[in-house]
């Protein structure tokens, strides 16, 4: 698998690669180096979990060595920041795990 290097954190969930990552759909190859990370939810609506978050993923991946799986495209949306959203592999933990306070709540029965 290919390694990249994190070069920086774009939003809260989305992050710049170096190299560029290729992918391969219906025969089209697709390129870029923004990437959507796959496996939380961050929200926007206070200033402070922002920061939180960036703050966060700067430390945990810029200039960082990461592995990306299981690619999903993105629509093709000109206000999307990255064409595809996938795990996100540091050290081989998903980066997502880094985050529960974001990820959906599971469902008890009761």
């Amino acid at each position: 698998m290919t390694r990249f290097k994190v070069i920086e954190i774009v939003d809260i969930d989305v992050i710049k690669l170096s190299p560029d990552w290729k992918v391969v759909e219906d025969g089209v190859e697709i390129s870029g180096q923004t990437v959507k990370i796959l496996g939380y939810t961050a929200t926007r609506t206070e200033e402070f979990e922002v920061e939180y978050t960036m703050g966060k993923l700067k430390i945990l991946l810029l200039n960082k060595s990461v592995l990306l799986a299981n690619p999903v495209f993105m629509p093709d949306d000109e206000n999307m920041q990255a064409k595809i959203s996938c795990k996100v592999l540091l050290n081989d933990i998903d980066i997502a795990n880094y985050f529960p306070e974001y990820r959906p709540k599971s469902l008890h029965l009761i």
